[in-house]
């Protein structure tokens, strides 16, 4: 089964339902914000459950974490949008949340530039914005498995 993970959708969602549509044992999405509304447009018309966070442009309150841990194939998920642990500049602070919750796995978003870079045995992933990426790169989402008990993490362009 396979995760897949986006962020930065800033409501325009169209192509990335095409394309997430046309992957295979998709288990569940996940939306690390900005725009965060697009994981229930998402959900219903692939028809698989979404699970968010919300980044710094949701104005949706408290009904929706800015961070969550997730339990997928005995691996612990931390999900963030990363605007509050200043990923732009660092992986320091995400880091040691990390370590905090013992995450084998941290999701995060608010670069807009795919990102996969293991840290004394924590993953770190950012599928780049959905949308609107950065530094001439292209549109992109990730997809996360576990295969033999290895975490595998691609970067998929749209």
């Amino acid at each position: 089964m396979k995760l897949i993970v986006i962020s930065d959708t800033h409501l325009r969602v169209d192509s990335l339902i095409q394309r997430i549509g046309e992957i295979e044992n998709v288990d569940m999405i996940l939306h690390l914000g900005d725009m965060v509304r697009d994981a229930s447009t998402i959900s219903r018309r692939l028809g698989k459950n979404a699970v968010e966070v919300r980044g710094n442009c949701d104005m949706v309150g408290d009904r929706i974490p800015l961070i969550r841990l997730l339990i997928w194939q005995n691996k612990r998920i931390l999900m963030t949008h990363g605007h509050e642990y200043n990923v732009k500049s660092s992986l320091n602070r995400l880091f040691y949340k990390a370590l905090e919750t013992h995450s084998d796995i941290v999701l995060f978003g608010h670069t807009h530039k795919p990102m996969i870079e293991t840290l004394e045995g924590i993953l770190f992933f950012n599928p780049g914005s959905a949308t609107y990426p950065r530094e001439g790169g292209s549109p992109s989402f990730g997809i996360l498995s576990i295969r033999n008990g290895e975490i595998l993490a691609d970067i998929v362009t749209i």
